[in-house]
């Protein structure tokens, strides 16, 4: 029988992170948008990432159109229902912008707005003082799909009426 003292370290270590992750579950909290800004930031964000070429998207210039966006719920019994998530917002081609590109500095964006790093306008769909927001950017023929969600109703509502009143401020 080995006793503890000739364990080998890898296998003390591995207890040890066990006991620790343990203890951490009991003790969790749920993350804040700040939290989750703060990781985006960290994770995807860096000084190449520049507000400036946003500039068209956030002052609403380079928008098109705004729609609801919706999820489909399909029911076990055939029937289903949709639900609001956000907006899906048409921008027009950005000089030498992909739609990765436009998803990464939209993200950052964000993060940095959630984080009070850059000036965001009370019309601005992709930052909420609530929430962190869900964007996902498509190509789709000339122009980019961005669609901006939230999980809450009433969020989802404020990012598309955010979203609209952007778009008619631009006009």
């Amino acid at each position: 029988m080995m006793n503890r003292d000739h364990a080998p370290i890898a296998v003390r270590f591995a207890g040890a992170a066990a006991l620790a992750g343990l203890s951490l579950i009991g003790c969790g909290r749920a993350a804040t948008p700040a939290d989750k800004a703060a990781a985006v930031e960290t994770t995807k964000c860096s000084a190449a990432v520049d507000e400036e070429v946003l500039a068209p998207v956030l002052t609403g210039g380079a928008i098109e159109r705004v729609e609801p966006l919706y999820t489909k719920v399909s029911m076990h019994d055939g029937n289903g229902y949709a639900t609001l998530d956000g907006a899906r917002i048409t921008v027009r081609p950005l000089p030498g912008m992909t739609a990765e590109a436009l998803q990464r500095a939209l993200e950052c964006h964000s993060a940095r707005g959630t984080l009070g790093r850059v000036n965001t306008a009370t019309s601005d769909p992709f930052v909420l003082p609530s929430t962190m927001v869900n964007i996902k950017v498509a190509s789709q023929g000339d122009a980019f799909r961005v669609g901006v969600a939230a999980p809450r109703s009433e969020e989802a509502h404020e990012i598309l009426d955010r979203a609209t009143q952007l778009m008619a401020t631009s006009r």
